[in-house]
């Protein structure tokens, strides 16, 4: 793209702020995943005492939290690419509602997350008193989630090419 000052710069800035988080987010998540493998994570059960079993849980938690927003902000930094190439003025419309609706379900699914289990802690300890919902919510989100995956028009990358290319075949 070119930046204005009379150089090319291959990455649009918008996009560049929708990769940075989701490498940031990524990293993490790679981390805690890493980290859940060092306390056990992978070995059978009878290897792992009670105190790993709860370090686990709580890495893998984190994992849960970050690797939303990971995928999230791959899937904006798709649509924000594709902006660039929208051939009419719905795809932009649509676009940008794809775009809304990823980040008001990554805020849902992690507001239920949260919430899951009240107090946070019960997810990897018994606590006295401490309640879980029913997983069923969390399998739905999950459907959402994935759903708004599917409506993301990611194939529209194939059939792509930039305007000096076809003008060059135009000729």
């Amino acid at each position: 793209m070119h930046n204005g000052r009379g150089s090319y710069s291959p990455i649009p800035a918008p996009l560049i702020s929708f990769i940075l988080p989701n490498q940031v987010s990524e990293t993490i998540s790679y981390a805690l995943f890493a980290a859940a493998v060092r306390f056990g994570f992978g070995k059978h059960g009878i290897y792992a005492s009670s105190a790993s079993y709860r370090k686990i849980f709580q890495c893998l938690f984190g994992v849960i939290l970050t690797g939303l927003w990971s995928s999230t902000f791959s899937r904006v930094s798709i649509a924000v690419l594709l902006l660039d190439f929208a051939p009419s003025r719905a795809w932009k419309i649509a676009l940008w509602l794809l775009i809304v609706l990823q980040f008001i379900d990554l805020l849902g699914t992690e507001f239920i997350e949260l919430f899951q289990c009240r107090p946070i802690r019960e997810f990897w300890d018994q606590v006295p008193g401490g309640k879980c919902n029913a997983p069923d919510m969390m399998q739905i989100l999950i459907y959402v989630y994935n759903g708004l995956y599917l409506l993301h028009p990611h194939y529209r990358l194939f059939n792509l090419t930039s305007e000096t290319e076809s003008d060059r075949h135009a000729r």
